[in-house]
């Protein structure tokens, strides 16, 4: 809207001629000649608030906020972004906070809101309604944080155009330098395809498969407790939706775990042995399950009676973390082959029996 203003000066000045009359009866009058002055006052409107380049179909540009490693034993946090706009007023600044993730039950929720904290913020003063910014320009494109404690973090990155709009984008991570893979429980990882009566140690039936259990054996303690592989709720505050954290390892989906285990890797080795030589008969690289839920795999071997099995089960949690149980399992699934009886009495061999009497006082004796 063009608005314009114009003022215009002027008047005039009436002149007694007391030469001509002693009166003032006779008078004249004299007027200026004004000058006019004119101001032109433009008025913008902009609600629009700036945008990524993300939005365009098939552009490829610049995240909008970018963090190289969202799962993290680093507490120097490095962070860049890039691609805003605003067609009208035009960008002004950059702001960004990093907030901890509260918790809602089993839902994490953003620092942001309600259950979580500001950690730290590029504000020169704490965040009040009062609070004076101070401001990242437009021409940088880079941040860093130091982080002092583990946990989930949301990072919220604000961009402000001249008519004070703004959008808000955020990426989440999660740091951990003492994360760890712990073993729980009095049941460690076992044969469940052989025998209960050998301890689970002989495998006595006719099979090329046995399963291998470790249920509950597992467990991240820290990040199972705080929920960090949790799902995220969706940040919208006030039904205002932010541009969402949707890639990288970490992002609001929840991570597939079992006790904050993301995956389950079995190995194992069949030894054929004889009385002279031992031989590899069979065996496989670590290779993860393809359901960590069962927490179980199911073997399939070559061997054979006599054979000796070593299987290794590794839990690993989201930072890489390890922890593993080797157990050894042997097969034997024919039954002792009696030949060679013969009866004793005494030095006497191969006697022969003509009463009931006569077995209490003999030995029996056979060879497998």
């Amino acid at each position: 809207v063009v608005a314009e203003f114009s003022s215009t000066n002027g008047g005039y000045v009436s002149v007694a001629n007391r030469d001509s009359s002693s009166t003032d009866s006779v008078k004249k009058t004299y007027y200026y000649s004004g000058q006019t002055l004119t101001r032109e006052f433009e008025f913008h409107w902009d609600l629009e608030n700036p945008y990524h380049c993300s939005l365009t179909s098939g552009t490829s540009c610049t995240p909008f906020l970018d963090i190289v490693d969202d799962l993290t034993e680093n507490p120097n946090l490095s962070f860049t972004w890039g691609g805003w706009s605003d067609d009208l007023a035009g960008l002004d600044h950059y702001e960004y906070d990093l907030f901890d993730l509260g918790v809602d039950g089993s839902i994490l929720i953003d620092g942001a809101g309600s259950g979580g904290s500001l950690v730290s913020s590029n504000k020169s003063v704490p965040i009040t309604e009062s609070s004076v910014s101070t401001t990242v320009p437009i021409t940088e494109s880079s941040g860093s944080v130091v982080l002092t404690e583990p946990g989930m973090y949301s990072l919220h990155l604000i961009a402000y155009d001249k008519a004070e709009n703004f959008k808000t984008s955020r990426n989440l991570f999660l740091y951990d330098d003492k994360s760890v893979v712990d073993i729980q429980g009095n049941q460690p990882t076992y044969c469940s395809t052989a025998s209960k009566d050998t301890s689970y140690t002989w495998v006595t039936t006719d099979t090329n498969q046995v399963k291998v259990d470790w249920k509950d054996r597992f467990i991240n303690i820290r990040h199972k407790n705080n929920k960090w592989l949790n799902l995220v709720q969706t940040y919208a505050p006030d039904k205002i939706v932010v541009y969402e954290d949707l890639y990288g390892d970490r992002t609001n989906v929840q991570i597939n775990n079992v006790h904050a285990v993301v995956d389950f890797q079995v190995s194992y080795q069949v030894d054929s042995s004889d009385s002279i030589t031992t031989s590899v008969k069979d065996s496989r690289t670590f290779t993860s399950v393809s359901n960590i839920y069962n927490q179980y795999d199911i073997l399939t071997l070559d061997w054979a009676d006599g054979d000796q099995l070593t299987t290794t089960v590794k839990a690993i949690d989201i930072l890489d973390k390890t922890n593993q149980e080797t157990i050894v399992v042997y097969r034997d699934a024919t039954p002792p082959i009696v030949e060679n009886l013969w009866l004793t009495i005494g030095d006497r061999l191969n006697v022969s029996v003509h009463s009931l009497e006569d077995f209490t006082k003999m030995t029996f004796g056979c060879v497998e």
